[in-house]
């Protein structure tokens, strides 16, 4: 061989034949190596790495480690250095490069629930992500923004989406427990009643939880019991006397409702008799 020599043909003759058989082809390839580039940008769990490639003859063969990958882009990828090795289709040049992986966690947020009675609203607040998507939207004044205000009927479990500051998404929940408020039906007494006649004071209500009552009236007037009686009214006793109902329940929630009903004693006036009528005497 010539040094530099690049290309070179090969044959075999045979003089007691017809034919001459000429191999040719055969060469060596030399030139510089390839250039690799590999890049990774954080994500969440975990991250990719992909691989750039200048020069050789495609298509290339890529070998990842420590991960047992062979393509130009390495998935799943938890945080640290890896190498990658590539060749070219004749595997004459290659190449390589190191890359440093890091994962961004998915560090969950702090998000409010709360217990309520019916025909109110919760605040729910959410912290801890640059961006939060609420559900479900029917009972929310809006689905998105770290604070909303929900009105639930019934205990209702209310789900937040979170975006982190490399775009991974989690999602939380919470809860919010509706009590049930008292209905009061009806709020009345037994009056009018004359001076000195029992009057009885009523509240009809739905009860929940431990149910309690309190009365206030004229006169400094209060009760702790439903149907309270007064037992000899007298006319300054006559007002509006107000109930309230209270639902307490073991999870902390407490709701009321209350109402009130106007009573009346009418006055009894003493009558005095004068007698007139004359008498004989000696008359029995």
């Amino acid at each position: 061989s010539v040094n530099g020599q690049t290309t070179a043909n090969y044959g075999l003759t045979s003089t007691g034949d017809c034919y001459s058989i000429n191999m040719c082809g055969m060469f060596y390839q030399t030139g510089p190596c390839l250039t690799v580039t590999a890049m990774s940008t954080p994500s969440c769990p975990t991250s990719n790495a992909t691989v750039t490639v200048l020069g050789g003859n495609p298509a290339y063969t890529y070998t990842w480690t420590p991960t047992a990958q062979s393509t130009s882009v390495a998935t799943n990828l938890l945080s640290g250095t890896y190498t990658v090795n590539v060749a070219d289709n004749l595997g004459c040049k290659t190449g390589s490069a190191v890359v440093s992986v890091t994962t961004t966690p998915l560090n969950p947020i702090t998000i409010t629930g709360g217990t309520i009675c019916s025909g109110t609203s919760a605040n729910l607040t959410a912290n801890g992500a640059p961006t939060y998507t609420w559900a479900p939207p029917a009972t929310l004044n809006t689905i998105s923004g770290p604070n909303v205000i929900a009105n639930p009927m019934a205990t209702t479990v209310y789900s937040v989406s979170f975006t982190n500051t490399a775009g991974c998404v989690g999602t939380q929940t919470t809860q919010v427990i509706v009590n049930p408020t008292p209905t009061i039906a009806t709020v009345t007494n037994n009056g009018p009643v004359c001076q000195g006649v029992p009057v009885t004071l009523s509240v009809n209500s739905s009860v929940a939880g431990v149910t309690t009552y309190g009365w206030l009236g004229p006169n400094g007037y209060n009760s702790l019991t439903q149907n309270p009686q007064i037992a000899s009214p007298v006319p300054n006793d006559s007002g509006t006397y107000s109930v309230t109902v209270v639902n307490t329940f073991t999870n902390g929630g407490v709701c009321q409702s209350s109402g009130s009903t106007n009573m009346a004693v009418v006055p009894v006036s003493q009558v005095v008799v004068t007698p007139n009528f004359t008498l004989c005497q000696a008359a029995n």
